[in-house]
């Protein structure tokens, strides 16, 4: 990161958001405006965030000044056909990001951490889930014409995946933006991120962030665009169906406020999160030194027709962790408030969590109390840090490569909001005063930001030279049933950049995490700096859940490819991106019966039980008891448990949680049960077996019901074939069954006799009989099984006559 100067005086007089005065005008600036709102009660999960030390609510301005546009990805993608030029490979370097010194509290200002809570716990030795599947994203290529072919650094890796009835996965680099299938067939041609704002006059936009929202099937894109000049902006975007390859609302929204001096113009790094009211894009604003964070927060609803509405919230200073405010991805339908996560202090390991709350149109930020994380601190990692092997690269300065930028402590991943809990990810320095490898942690917040438990994927031998393993630039998913995905790039002095994982089931011991997994391991040093001194990766990578299931995971890391050409910059250094789908350990769906209902009886008269030989129809209904969606369930029903001949599988399709659906199963009652006996109906499906039970009846019922359809059709002028369909529609299966008796008319048929076998209730036979005549009025069939007879006599009209010359 590039660290920028420490802002003297003024960084130290800002420890705290306001003076005792400035608080109280502040507070009366905001009442005047009719800005001041209650803060929302908290559930019993936590007390009132925010209750104590006196916590600040900003003030807002409407968004104004709003430049939109509808674009078309695939006819942005057609450009790259009618547009084919290309110009020479041209080095770009993202506008890197800014960090800043951090800001300690004031002694005694943050609250004690929660000793209780389980953090950091060494690890059992579990072996993280397999990659379910794998493939390459986006790598290290040219900007998609029309245009200058730049290559860029970093990539800022991030993309988001659709449910299976979509089927898509939507990488967004700086580079380009890709659409793939989910097994990772690309589908069309790229479009760069230049030419997918261009529309709205954006310059030079990049830090693209992407999410799916699964409650809304929309995809939401952010970024920013025109940075050090009077039109830096804030771009969000969102997809006006699940489909990403189709039309997209896009708006460039300025980032300056009117108070704002000429030299406040650089709007750094977004972070993008949503919930249910709203879409929030934070930012940090800087001049030459950060001037203070701020949030854009527009109404959801009205996003999604077009329209932008909603309420920038500026002023945040470091001393109020203003820098850095990570919206979270609030998985819920329900959840009216949005969090904003915020690394406050790696020595003291503090944090904060701020709100929005209130309406859609009419949202509230409220700074959130300065908090620790248990456990102690760290060091604030930064710079050239992470170590590499030589690989193909000229050793240069020393006989090592060029080590990788680390990123720092601050939230630059994707926060997560899931079942009333908060999730943040963080790279940090260990170990505390003297430093040796970077390792990444997470922590769980309950909803009034308490700590309940953390956790670090961690080597603590690893230094810069000994081969141990360095990890940075992680993100974080949360499922359904609270398994966690968190990814990671993985380092090491005897080893190349690599895509990593870990996995954390719910079943296992608090502050733990099972064993990593390095799912595409690094093929070349990476060294490309574009002449900056800054060997830059990441800057950010992105892990989520499934939407099809809300239970399976997807995580998209970087890695070093092997060197090749061209030559961009000096440098044949090439990186890549990797996306893996994991699944869970067990399923976030459960299935359970409902009710299992009689619905029709073969037995006369009907007595509304199932008697022992009796062939029914039962109404089976499953209920999804889980806390995801059961996909694709089929429902097979069992020959056991006084069960026979069941009838052909059921598609249930998808059950929502707490959702209920049922299907119609045939079968026929074991003749040997007793009146009384219980019957067990089992329904055997994907996610395991569904058991209904039932009680035999007090008369013994049913047996062998054979009947018999035909069709006729001329084959020559003298000769008819019958097809013929013997069906058992009794209850008992009917056993040595032969067909002896084909009559057309006074023609017997041949050939006869013909065994059929044994037919079972529900099941048929068929066959064929030819008969040496021209034609006849009736068709007589007839036949035998063990203990019985069947016969059919019916009209016909068939006459065959010769071919016309």
């Amino acid at each position: 990161m590039n660290h920028s100067k420490p802002q003297d005086k003024k960084l130290g007089n800002q420890k705290r958001l306001l003076s005792q005065t400035s608080r109280v005008a502040l507070l009366l600036a905001v009442l005047a405006a009719g800005l001041f709102f209650t803060t929302k009660p908290y559930s019993a999960e936590g007390k009132k965030l925010g209750a104590t030390q006196g916590v600040v609510q900003v003030q807002g301005v409407p968004v104004e000044g709003v430049t939109s546009a509808v674009v078309n990805f695939e006819e942005l993608a057609k450009q790259q056909a009618l547009n084919p030029g290309i110009s020479d490979p041209s080095p770009r370097a993202i506008t890197p990001p800014k960090t800043i010194v951090e800001v300690e509290g004031e002694p005694g200002e943050a609250e004690a951490p929660n000793q209780a809570a389980q953090v950091d716990v060494p690890s059992p030795l579990i072996p993280s889930p397999a990659p379910a599947t794998n493939f390459a994203g986006l790598n290290d290529i040219p900007f998609a014409p029309p245009g200058t072919a730049f290559f860029t650094i970093p990539p800022d890796t991030t993309g988001a995946v659709a449910p299976d009835s979509v089927n898509r996965v939507f990488t967004t680099l700086n580079n380009n933006y890709r659409i793939q299938d989910k097994t990772g067939t690309q589908i069309g041609s790229d479009v760069s991120m230049t030419n997918f704002w261009a529309p709205t006059g954006a310059v030079s936009p990049f830090d693209p962030r992407v999410q799916y929202d699964p409650y809304n099937d929309r995809w939401i894109l952010a970024g920013v665009s025109n940075a050090q000049t009077a039109n830096t902006s804030i771009l969000i975007g969102i997809s006006q169906t699940s489909d990403p390859g189709g039309s997209y609302f896009l708006f460039r929204i300025p980032a300056r406020i009117v108070s704002d001096p000429a030299a406040v113009n650089f709007a750094d790094f977004p972070m993008l999160g949503f919930n249910k009211n709203w879409v929030v894009v934070s930012i940090n604003m800087f001049s030459n030194v950060f001037v203070d964070g701020r949030s854009l927060v527009i109404d959801y609803a009205t996003l999604r027709t077009g329209v932008t509405s909603g309420t920038y919230f500026t002023g945040v200073s470091a001393a109020n962790a203003g820098f850095c405010m990570h919206p979270a991805t609030t998985y819920s339908a329900t959840e009216n408030t949005e969090y904003l996560v915020a690394h406050q202090s790696s020595a003291g390991a503090t944090y904060r969590v701020h709100t929005i709350t209130g309406t859609a149109a009419a949202p509230v930020f409220t700074i959130g109390v300065l908090k620790t994380r248990p456990g102690g601190g760290w060091v604030q990692p930064g710079g050239n840090q992470l170590p590499q092997a030589l690989g193909t690269c000229a050793p240069s300065p020393s006989p090592t490569p060029m080590r990788m930028e680390s990123g720092d402590a601050f939230v630059r991943s994707n926060v997560v909001f899931r079942n009333g809990t908060i999730y943040y990810p963080q790279t940090v320095g260990l170990p505390a005063g003297a430093m040796t490898h970077t390792a990444v942690q997470w922590t769980q917040l309950d909803n009034a930001a308490n700590v309940l438990q953390g956790g670090r994927v961690d080597d603590p031998t690893a230094t810069a030279t000994n081969g141990g393993k360095w990890r940075a630039y992680s993100s974080i998913a949360v499922n359904a049933n609270n398994d966690v995905l968190f990814g990671f790039s993985a380092f090491a002095s005897d080893g190349f950049a690599s895509a990593g994982y870990t996995y954390r089931d719910h079943t296992d011991a608090a502050g733990t995490m099972r064993d990593p997994v390095i799912y595409k391991a690094g093929e070349d040093c990476y060294s490309k700096d574009f002449g900056s001194g800054r060997n830059r990766w990441g800057d950010y990578s992105h892990t989520m859940v499934d939407p099809t299931d809300d239970c399976s995971f997807w995580t998209i890391q970087e890695y070093a490819k092997l060197q090749a050409p061209p030559t961009v910059g000096g440098s044949t250094s090439k990186w890549g991106t990797w996306w893996a789908r994991v699944n869970a350990v067990s399923s976030c769906a459960t299935l359970v019966a409902a009710t299992g209902s009689l619905v029709t009886e073969s037995c006369v008269p009907a007595n509304g039980q199932i008697d022992p030989g009796e062939r029914v129809t039962v109404h089976l209904q499953v209920t999804n008891s889980g806390l995801g969606p059961a996909v694709n369930v089929v429902g097979t029903l069992q020959s056991s448990g006084g069960v026979l001949y069941p009838s052909a599988p059921q598609n249930y399709g998808t059950i929502a949680p707490g959702a209920t659906v049922g299907r119609d199963f045939t079968f026929t009652a074991d003749p040997a049960l007793t009146p009384g006996q219980m019957i067990t109906a089992t329904l055997q499906t994907n996610l395991g077996p569904v058991t209904y039970n039932f009680t035999a009846g007090p008369a013994p019922c049913g047996g062998v019901r054979l009947v018999t359809s035909s069709s006729l059709t001329c084959t020559s002028p003298s000769n008819v074939q019958a097809t013929v369909t013997v069906s058992n529609i009794g209850t008992l299966p009917a056993a040595n069954v032969m067909l002896t008796t084909a009559m057309l008319g006074s023609t017997s048929g041949t050939p006869l006799p013909q065994s059929l076998g044994t037919i079972n209730p529900g099941a048929n036979v068929g066959t064929t009989v030819n008969f040496a005549t021209s034609g006849g009025s009736t068709l007589t069939l007839g036949g035998t099984f063990t203990g019985g007879t069947f016969n059919s006599t019916k009209r016909v009209s068939i006459s065959c006559s010769p071919t016309s010359p």
